[in-house]
């Protein structure tokens, strides 16, 4: 934990169950924050002073939305502004795929941006990205990515958060799409090297293994949390 600044931390609950195989996303949890300190120096009391704040629950009901995720410190894209704004298929992309509004499928509220793709397999890959104007992301990022469930069986769709940073190409860990529903993209961007630039790229990667897809592939609730 860095000192003098705030770290964030993420629990996903999704596929976890309890001792009696009951999803914990299905019933009543407790959460607790805990600490613990390690190392080889000496300690000059025995009190140490941790602070907790801005506590979120994500929980996605159907197609309704439990819980506003607005906050102090975020930065989010949901498209309910009725824009795509400044996303745009990656410019190394071939001209076929195309972007805009869907009114369904949505995460929250009414709209969502929709990315027509043919991923070809074989480690084929496409993306959106905007530009974020501002001091660089020191927290966190989440994105919430949706894949139709006419996916060939023999196709395997993933998807990643990236940016470009002081260093070049940077990326979150990819994670297979499972279909038929909203999955969560989350990256903590406290490691990057964002160096002094003023002006972020915010992407989202999407690729296919194996067979071939050619569909809509649909992305909302892009949260940066700048703290």
């Amino acid at each position: 934990i860095p000192l003098g600044e705030w770290t964030q931390l993420v629990l996903d609950l999704r596929d976890k169950y309890d001792a009696n195989d009951v999803r914990l996303s299905e019933r009543a949890v407790s959460i607790y924050a805990l600490y613990a300190v390690e190392g080889s120096a000496a300690l000059e009391s025995d009190t140490i002073l941790v602070g907790l704040d801005d506590v979120a629950w994500y929980r996605g009901v159907g197609s309704e939305w439990v819980g506003d995720q607005r906050g102090p410190g975020r930065t989010l894209f949901d498209f309910e502004d009725e824009s795509i704004g400044r996303w745009q298929v990656v410019s190394t992309r071939v001209e076929t795929d195309t972007i805009w509004l869907s009114g369904w499928p949505v995460f929250r509220g009414n709209w969502a941006l929709s990315l027509e793709t043919h991923l070809e397999g074989g480690g084929d890959n496409t993306g959106v990205n905007t530009t974020w104007l501002g001091p660089p992301p020191q927290g966190g990022w989440i994105a919430q990515v949706y894949l139709a469930d006419d996916v060939p069986p023999d196709a395997f769709v993933w998807a990643n958060l990236f940016t470009y940073s002081e260093s070049g190409w940077q990326d979150s860990i990819p994670i297979v799409l499972t279909k038929g529903m909203w999955n969560t993209l989350v990256w903590d961007t406290h490691d990057v090297d964002w160096g002094t630039q003023d002006e972020i790229t915010i992407g989202i990667q999407i690729g296919a293994e194996g067979g071939s897809y050619h569909g809509a592939i649909y992305i909302d609730d892009v949260q940066i949390f700048d703290r």
